[in-house]
């Protein structure tokens, strides 16, 4: 400075100069296996707000471990990190956040605007630390070539401010050859518990990530033993598995549990169905067995791996308990009254003239159109939360629910009917209720216009008594969840079920041609242009708001043959 004083700042740095190669990288010309993690930058009692001491005592417990790379995901790096992975000698990728788009939103101006800003603030920020090793531009992506065209012009623009590679998550589990400068981590679904890693060899360099994301629930008092030592087991299952593969090394799914983030249906729900619980470490930071296994199998020369435990589902009782409780309602209404079984004869015998005295109101009870519309709606209740939740270990529907439902909100909640059967059968049938409600306002607003105009008491009783048909699917609330794993009885269910829906349609046309006095053709086109302005309405609104059309494409074109393959 001006009088002619220096100061300076020590750095503890634990490399120099770093090679990636097919089979692990060359650290100072000497050949190292990355054993990567990652971290997440959140606490429980502070979120993102971490000291300085927070996160240190992350590192250390990292590097106690023995892993040797930490790749911090969902936000930057906290400004200490950097730093103390140098001390430490942990190898350092920070992550842009990027995660799962498509190639033609990749490829979009403003995106790869956005982008290259984030990552050049990471890099002018961190890029003068040597423990950073590569620069993280995004995961989830689909490794075709308008990605790797997209990540080619990114890494040309960024070259000149930080000249590391850049390491990108694709949904892949066959590795394909990526240009110079540009490293690959082989992403897929979180896997079935003990299910093998497909074997890979690839060209050039490439991570396995996602080890340890396992397909698998744990209930408050597992996460204290079985559970997690069943998680331990599997995890050292694929580490050993890996170790017989020719890639660069691999990345454990996280430190902690995460939070916050787009919930999976097929990992529960506790107290927190935000909360994912499948890292070495809580979000309080208490460390689970895996953690202790996998630390102790990093301290071995061979992993042993431990016998194959099956884990067994249990049956739920709350199914067929509801479907008898809903069928003994229903038998006791025909057996004490004779008004209640004669209409439930009549809904189905002579639709058309029950309707009509509906209309004219002549012949219809309230009362018995509310216990039927409760029926209704509990049968409906019992065979979705069913199917449901069969279905939250199926990363299909997962996907499919995060594309259509993009609110974080209500796709936890969503988790929440999955893993809790009676408060599900609960809100579905409440759900049940509002949409017949619903129904019959829209029957009221039809009838505005014309001089027979109907009341809410008559058009509830239409709707009502229209959706009957759906009681004939009640006995499969008994049984249907022991024959769900069968793909020809989930397919037999679906089609039956889509009949008894287009049975309704059916149905629903004759009331609204009851209800405005109207032709059999007429009634069909005001229901089809009716359908038309409502579905583009949700569509325009979609597509312009979260670009469904192309997460679709991507679904479409990346993931289901992913899946399939």
């Amino acid at each position: 400075n001006d009088q002619g004083q220096t100061w300076s700042i020590p750095l503890r740095v634990g490399f120099r100069d770093i090679k990636f190669q097919n089979n692990g990288i060359l650290l100072n010309g000497k050949p190292v296996i990355i054993r990567g993690i990652d971290l997440r930058q959140e606490s429980l009692v502070n979120g993102v707000a971490q000291s300085v001491e927070d996160v240190e005592a992350d590192l250390q417990a990292i590097k106690g471990i023995g892993l040797n790379l930490v790749r911090v995901i969902g936000m930057a790096p906290h400004p200490a990190t950097a730093q103390l992975c140098d001390e430490l000698g942990l190898f350092l990728v920070p992550h842009s956040g990027l995660n799962g788009v498509p190639a033609s939103l990749l490829n979009v101006e403003s995106l790869q605007s956005h982008l290259g800003h984030t990552m050049r603030s990471l890099m002018k920020r961190d890029g003068v630390h040597p423990s950073i090793i590569a620069w993280a531009v995004g995961d989830g992506l689909s490794p075709d070539p308008l990605t790797i065209d997209a990540l080619t012009s990114l890494q040309e623009e960024l070259r000149p401010v930080n000249d590391r590679p850049l390491i990108a998550g694709f949904y892949t589990t066959s590795p394909i050859n990526l240009p110079p400068g540009l490293i690959g981590i082989l992403q897929r679904p979180p896997y079935d518990i003990f299910e093998p890693l497909p074997s890979v060899t690839p060209e050039s360099p490439w991570l396995y990530g996602g080890i340890g994301a396992f397909n698998v629930k744990l209930s408050p008092e597992e996460e204290q033993s079985a559970g997690q030592v069943r998680q331990a087991d599997a995890m050292l299952h694929q580490l050993k598995s890996l170790s017989e593969m020719e890639i660069s090394g691999y990345l454990i799914d996280s430190f902690a549990d995460r939070r916050g983030v787009m919930p999976m249906l097929f990992m529960g729900a506790t107290s927190n169905p935000s909360r994912i619980t499948r890292g070495l470490y809580t979000l309080d930071r208490n460390e689970r067995i895996v953690g202790q296994k996998v630390a102790d199998a990093f301290g071995q020369m061979r992993i042993n791996a431990p016998a194959v435990r099956v884990e067994s589902s249990e049956f739920p009782v709350e199914f067929p308990i509801a479907t008898l409780i809903i069928a003994a309602i229903l038998l006791l209404g025909r057996r004490q009254n004779n008004v209640f079984r004669q209409n439930v004869q009549r809904v189905f015998a002579h639709t058309h003239g029950f309707f009509i005295d509906i209309r004219d109101r002549r012949y219809f009870q309230i009362g018995q159109s509310i216990v039927i519309a409760l029926l209704v709606s509990a049968t409906l209740g019992v065979l979705l939360e069913c199917w449901l939740f069969i279905a939250r270990m199926n990363f299909d529907l997962d996907y499919m629910l995060t594309l259509l439902v993009p609110w974080v909100e209500l796709k936890s909640y969503l988790v929440v009917l999955a893993w809790n059967p009676l408060f599900g059968m609960a809100i579905l049938t409440s759900l049940a209720l509002l949409y017949i409600l619903g129904h019959s306002v829209v029957l009221v607003l039809l009838t505005l216009p014309s001089k027979g105009n109907l009341g809410l008491r008559q058009s509830f009783s239409m709707v009502s008594w229209g959706m009957t048909h759906f009681l004939l699917l009640l006995p499969f609330g008994l049984f249907q969840f022991r024959l769900l794993g069968y793909e020809w009885f989930r397919i037999s269910v679906a089609t039956l079920f889509g009949l008894f829906v287009l049975w309704f349609v059916f149905r629903y046309v004759n009331m609204v041609r009851i209800a405005l006095r109207i032709s059999m053709r007429l009634s069909w086109l005001l229901l089809i242009v009716v359908t038309i302005i409502v579905l583009g309405t949700i569509f325009s609104l979609y597509e312009s708001g979260y670009a469904l059309f192309e997460y679709f494409n991507h679904f479409r074109t990346v993931i289901l043959p992913w899946l399939a393959g």
